[in-house]
């Protein structure tokens, strides 16, 4: 049991204590390290219609300091025990508002706490279990940048003038003994005003200049005050009532056992009313409570979060959920469905489908251009839409601002565009290659607060998988339409309404939140050709378990110092995106059961059975390009650079390695010309054949890791080895017809492939070529040593061996080089298609016996002497190759196959062959006649 000062009925002694070790205001208003606030000693309970009475002794605060036009006033009042810091915040404010989707906008407190009170100007980012940022709304929904759920517990209620947040922060185990009076805390409370849907204005206590969220230095402090000897015992209710709280917040919905709460819940409601309750009695509740949290199960395709396993590295992209490893492209199918499955119910929710109808013209864009102060038009695509919902048809319409090249370009119709979330950055650039550009608002489709066009289509449940969906989803979902636009074909006319644009040349892009988006359009939408984020961090291209918070990048750990980086403090990796700070301001961009895998000690989501290189691998086959800004450290690039790595094995095992590329500007948080023509680079050459050396560059640059070090601990795993091709093929004799096998060296799914077979010409013709089982020759062509054959299937085949090549061996001995290659158009579950290739090589032997003195050889037989070939002419035993005359023909041949002239070698009329440079055609039957005798039997020829 916990000794707290009374809850009630203190004596006038112990209240003038509290008072006293609450300095007033005025005095402690500052709260800098040299004149800290110091706070008391004490324990309120939290949870009752009124706060604990042992705040009336405690003098508050006034958050006074303020940024934006707030209408909120507040005041603050804190205190400490061995395992709590308590806050009590009064916030007078007329108008209350959390309409926003963005928690940081919505009438709340935020309390800034920093266990070690680290003002050193090194100390720029938070550091896990020692900085914490928690925020609670007015009507107490917690949340935290940094920190963890079970580190805030936390109660509010309305007044007739404004409301009063409760706070009390789970932090005194992460100090060893305890929180101790006399320790210092960097400390400090913002008040967030909101309005209309936006955030007024704010309210701090110590730092005006509202940079406490991504600088821990620019704290306040506290100090606590020593213990008071005498406190009388009293009854500690604040797990209990914690444990409460979250059930409270339990959606039945989602658990398929939620009754198993009812109960312990029931029995911990009525303990925390009692009063009279015992210690012992509270803890045995808070206990069975727990416990009953703890095992609920969520109903749902993939496991509940808190059972999947820790995985500190980033996952294993080709290792199923099963523990089984994709060994085939087939499998890598199966994969990829089960990634973007996972993708969907973990993180961003799930995308609904198309509407029931939708049609697109051209239209105009109107709005105010603050340039030229007016208001302005521009040409547009107006797409229009009709859902059923709940029964009812509700339609509803946006437009994309469209530009085209003009003649000027060279080009004509129908152009590769691009779409760009907000604006197209370098819209100018693209327009001048012949390159259109539509640019998208994508609030026009969903808001922070879960409302647009999306939402109205497919309404929003919180934590309902299927409805649940989150911001960056539903932005993905309005590129969608847009490529449906594209492709619409007019029914009046036949013909595609936007017809100067090419349905299969489509490019989006877009920066920071709609970088985000970015990658996630061009993720789960296979019909967008090349996919392009720019800064995108967290939830983009950023690795969620990696973060360099605090690295200084002047020099490496190789000592080698990065070009980039300018000789002070701004080349140190300061704030950085993490899944704390980015769910904890910005929950609405995801599912909500997304929350669940932030941890208490870390800022990486180690549960999570996926990463950001995982929703990268499902761009592949498909271009993509990964840009940023060197020194734009809250989106952690040399993290987006480490998913582009372990992204990579992905596309290396379809065979298209060169088609992810990663390039950073010199700078920060910004879109620059450097991104731009990388992603014109891109395009030019996947779309348009463009070879040229000025996009070659571009290409191979992007293949450069931009830092000097990548840490393979980080995907310790590689990318199945492709089944590889081989030939194998006999020995055989000159003249002798054989068979030459091309198979995978495992079983491979085959369809439609185009086979390619090098061989040596001299020594091999082709005669016949079969096809394995499920397998047909749809076509084949022979040219001078190389085979063409088209093989056609009526569905993928699992099969090890192609194809069988008869050959004929002509009478050149040696080994036959047998090169293969086969070339298959791929086409993914979306209908994206690309060509792989994958290679082999064997060989066959053309080899003869040696003549054996003592064998017995009939005619047609062939033998080896002293390096030649010899033909036997007749019967013969014991008689040695070489007479002129005798029963052994030397068969000599060059190297296309034609005949040598040999002294012993028989030739009928007719017959060509080559002597002394020469060539000669026999005019009767000769043996041992040397061409060049104008009265003998060789003739030379023209």
């Amino acid at each position: 049991m916990r000794s707290p000062l009374p809850r009630a009925g203190m004596t006038a002694a112990v209240a003038a204590l509290v008072v006293a070790l609450i300095p007033a205001a005025a005095h402690a208003e500052t709260g800098d390290a040299g004149d800290p606030l110091v706070i008391g000693y004490g324990s309120p309970n939290i949870g009752g219609s009124a706060a604990d009475p042992l705040w009336d002794d405690v003098a508050p605060v006034p958050v006074a300091k303020r940024t934006g036009s707030p209408v909120a006033s507040a005041e603050v009042k804190a205190v400490w025990d061995e395992n709590y810091l308590y806050t009590l915040t009064e916030v007078t404010d007329p108008q209350l508002d959390i309409s926003s989707g963005q928690l940081y906008n919505q009438d709340s407190v935020e309390v800034f706490v920093d266990l070690v009170d680290d003002k050193s100007a090194a100390h720029t980012t938070y550091v896990a279990l020692q900085d914490f940022q928690f925020r609670i709304s007015y009507d107490n929904r917690p949340s935290f940048d940094h920190g963890g759920d079970d580190r805030l517990i936390s109660n509010t209620r309305t007044t007739d003038g404004g409301y009063v947040v409760e706070s009390v922060f789970r932090v005194g185990d992460l100090v060893e003994g305890g929180l101790t009076s006399g320790r210092t805390l960097g400390f400090d409370v913002q008040i967030n005003d909101g309005a209309g849907g936006n955030r007024v204005g704010q309210l701090f206590w110590h730092d005006g200049t509202g940079n406490q969220w991504q600088r821990p230095g620019l704290f306040g402090t506290i100090a606590l005050e020593a213990k008071p000897s005498d406190i009388p015992p009293r009854v500690d209710r604040i797990e209990l009532f914690y444990a409460i709280t979250q059930a409270g917040r339990v959606n039945r919905a989602i658990y398929g056992n939620a009754s198993v709460i009812d109960e312990p819940l029931e029995v911990a409601r009525a303990v925390f009313a009692d009063d009279s309750a015992s210690q012992q009695t509270v803890d045995a509740a808070r206990s069975a409570l727990s416990d009953a949290l703890f095992a609920l199960e969520r109903t749902g395709p993939y496991p509940d979060p808190k059972h999947l396993p820790d995985q500190p590295g980033m996952p294993d992209l080709f290792q199923f959920l099963d523990g089984s490893r994709v060994e085939s492209t087939a499998d890598w199918d199966r994969r990829r469905e089960e990634i973007a499955g996972m993708a969907q119910y973990y993180e961003y929710g799930y995308q609904a489908g198309a509407p029931a109808s939708l049609t697109a013209a051209h239209g105009e864009r109107s709005g105010f251009d603050f340039g030229c102060f007016c208001f302005t038009s521009q040409p547009a695509i107006d797409i229009r839409m009709t859902n059923d919902v709940a029964g009812q048809s509700v339609s509803r319409s946006f437009t994309a601002v469209l530009q085209v090249p003009d003649a000027s370009s060279g080009f004509s119709a129908p152009y590769p565009v691009v779409i760009g979330f907000g604006a197209v950055p370098g819209a100018d650039q693209f327009l001048a290659n012949g390159i259109a550009t539509i640019a998208y608002t994508p609030t026009d489709v969903g808001n922070e607060n879960h409302t647009g066009i999306y939402y109205d289509f497919f309404p929003y449940e919180k934590d309902i998988a299927g409805a649940d969906t989150g911001t960056l989803m539903a932005w993905a979902w309005g590129v969608s339409r847009i490529v449906d636009a594209i492709s619409y074909v007019d029914p009046a006319t036949g013909e595609r309404a936007i017809s100067e644009l090419d349905p299969d040349g489509i490019a989006v892009t877009g920066h920071s939140r709609y970088g985000k988006g970015t990658l996630v359009a061009g993720a789960f939408d296979d019909r967008i050709a090349v996919v392009a984020p720019n800064g995108s961090g967290t939830g983009g291209a950023s690795s969620w378990r990696y973060q360099f918070a605090g690295k200084d990048y002047r020099v490496d750990n190789g000592g080698q110092a990065y070009p980039w980086a300018v000789d002070d403090a701004s080349s140190i990796n300061g704030y950085v995106e993490t899944i704390n700070n980015t769910f904890g301001g910005n929950a609405p961009w995801f599912a909500d059961i997304f929350g669940e895998f932030r941890e208490p000690d870390s800022p990486a989501p180690v549960r999570l059975p996926f990463d950001q290189h995982s929703v990268m691998a499902l761009v592949a086959p498909r271009p993509l390009l990964v840009t940023g800004g060197f020194s734009d450290f809250g989106t952690n690039p040399e993290s987006m650079a480490m998913s582009y790595r372990a992204a990579e094995k992905a596309y290396e095992f379809l065979d298209v390695p060169d088609r992810i590329g990663v390039a950073f500007h010199d700078g920060g948080h910004t879109h620059t010309f450097d991104d731009t023509a990388y992603l014109l680079a891109m395009m030019k050459y996947y779309l348009r054949g463009d070879t040229s050396a000025a996009v070659g560059d571009k290409l191979v640059a992007a293949k450069t890791y931009p830092f000097h070090t990548y840490d393979e601990a980080s995907a310790p795993w590689s990318a199945p080895e492709r089944s590889a091709l081989t030939v194998t093929a006999p020995t055989a004799k000159p003249g002798a017809l054989f068979d030459a096998t091309v198979s995978f060296a495992a079983p491979t799914a085959v369809d439609d492939t185009d086979l390619t077979v090098s061989f040596d010409a001299s020594r091999l013709r082709v005669e016949k070529v079969s096809a394995a089982a499920g397998l047909a020759v749809a076509g084949q062509s022979t040219t001078a040593g190389t085979l063409t054959i088209r093989l056609s299937a009526a569905g993928p085949v699992t099969t090890r061996d192609l194809v069988r090549v008869t050959f004929r061996a002509t009478d050149r001995l040696g080994t036959a080089a047998l090169d293969v290659d086969a070339a298959a158009t791929r086409v993914a579950p979306d209908g994206y298609s690309w060509t792989s290739h994958v290679g082999g090589s064997g060989s066959a032997t053309i080899a003869v016996a040696e003549w054996d003195a003592k064998a017995v050889y009939n005619e047609g037989d062939r033998v080896g002497y002293q390096g030649r070939q010899y033909l036997a002419s007749w019967w013969t035993s014991n008689q040695k190759p070489g007479d002129p005359y005798g029963p052994w023909q030397e068969i000599a041949t060059l190297d296309d196959g034609s005949a040598v002239w040999t002294a012993s070698r028989i030739f009928d009329a007719g017959d060509v062959v080559t002597y002394d440079g020469r060539t000669w055609t026999a005019k009767w039957w000769t043996r041992n006649q040397t061409p060049g005798d104008p009265y003998g039997p060789w003739q030379p020829r023209s």
